[in-house]
């Protein structure tokens, strides 16, 4: 039983508050997730968070999109918040699966996969670190977010190895994944140039 004067512990929304100061997010996205997380626990009837799940989620998202008819980088902002409420204040991974093949492989690879193994036991480092290689390819027109495209080694002109980038950039062309051997990491905003340095992640370290 609670004594009568215990101090009552800090409300959902102010945990979200600290923690984002914590992280030293920007006081513009500490208003905007805030706002996001507010409007997902109103959406379902003012439920507690880890009274919800993954379904939840994804119905809040489709509410948005149906009857809301936000943008796609709307989305993906209500998206972050909630995210970021599951993993950074009630400590409980979240994981969404996109609808695209490719897209779905690159989650399970990169964030999937090390999930469960940390959760079966496994130690030490599960993060596979990216290898420094010359691009084979132009990227003039870069994305917003960080991107995932699927790569491969080569030899160049000079018979030097360089990473080529598949001519697809759809994610629902699944016999991309049989041509790669590795993914390349693309920075939001990062323009690149045949020559330049990538960061080329191989499939044989992400599956040893």
């Amino acid at each position: 039983m609670t004594p009568p004067n215990a101090p009552q512990p800090p409300r959902l929304l102010d945990q979200v508050r600290e923690r984002l100061r914590t992280k030293h997010y920007s006081i513009r996205t500490e208003g905007q997730y805030v706002h996001w997380i507010k409007r997902f626990i109103l959406f379902h009837g003012k439920r507690h968070p880890r009274e919800l799940g993954a379904a939840e989620v994804e119905a809040f998202l489709t509410d948005l999109a149906v009857n809301g008819q936000v943008a796609a980088l709307t989305q993906n902002q209500a998206l972050s918040a909630i995210l970021f409420l599951y993993r950074e204040v009630q400590g409980r991974p979240l994981l969404g699966c996109p609808g695209n093949p490719v897209s779905l492989f690159v989650t399970a690879v990169l964030f999937a996969r090390p999930l469960i193994l940390r959760m079966q036991g496994v130690a030490g480092e599960l993060e596979v670190r990216p290898l420094r290689i010359r691009a084979g390819f132009d990227w003039p027109r870069p994305d917003r977010r960080l991107e995932f495209q699927r790569a491969r080694l080569e030899r160049g002109a000079d018979g030097e190895l360089e990473v080529a980038v598949y001519p697809s950039r759809s994610s629902a062309v699944l016999s991309s994944v049989a041509w790669a051997d590795g993914l390349v990491q693309l920075q939001p905003g990062q323009v690149i140039a045949r020559g330049d340095p990538v960061e080329f992640l191989p499939f044989a370290e992400l599956f040893y």
